[in-house]
């Protein structure tokens, strides 16, 4: 069985009823470039410090920070962010969001970043940096918009 399967098994119990899967794909969450820039010094700097400590000076080493993947799932209710890894799935539920309150967009070129923002106010609420995978991308803001008069939907 393969993780994304795995996934949609152990969310069955938290559906309601009738709330049915539409995208499952995997993400970062984009967080500030200066924050991950600062986090990188510093944890460079730490890293590179203690290995010349530990290696009489003959070694140092550097370090990079990036932000951890989660499952992005679309149902036709609502947005889920989920942490991947072991634990239980309470636990690991970032963000649960009525599909109604958001909407997504999708830019970016090579890389895609879908934003999620409060339908409300237009705040963004996450920003997810897919990579390459422009398709996975476009599945997700499919899932999560409705179908514009004159278009038509690959749902």
């Amino acid at each position: 069985m393969d993780t994304k399967h795995a996934l949609v098994t152990a969310l069955a119990p938290y559906l309601e009823p009738g709330e049915q899967v539409r995208s499952v794909t995997v993400a970062q969450v984009k967080r500030s470039a200066i924050g991950n820039v600062a986090k990188t010094a510093v944890a460079s700097t730490v890293l590179g410090v203690a290995s010349i400590a530990l290696s009489g000076g003959l070694v140092q080493a550097g370090a990079v920070v990036s932000s951890p993947a989660v499952w992005c799932v679309a149902t036709s209710e609502r947005v889920l962010l989920i942490a991947r890894g072991g634990g239980a799935l309470d636990d690991r539920v970032l963000v649960s969001a009525p599909r109604s309150s958001v909407t997504a967009r999708l830019r970016g070129f090579p890389l895609t970043e879908v934003t999620l923002s409060a339908r409300a106010d237009g705040g963004t609420v996450v920003r997810l940096n897919l990579g390459v995978k422009r398709a996975a991308a476009r599945a997700v803001v499919e899932a999560l918009e409705p179908a514009r008069p004159g278009t038509v939907s690959t749902r």
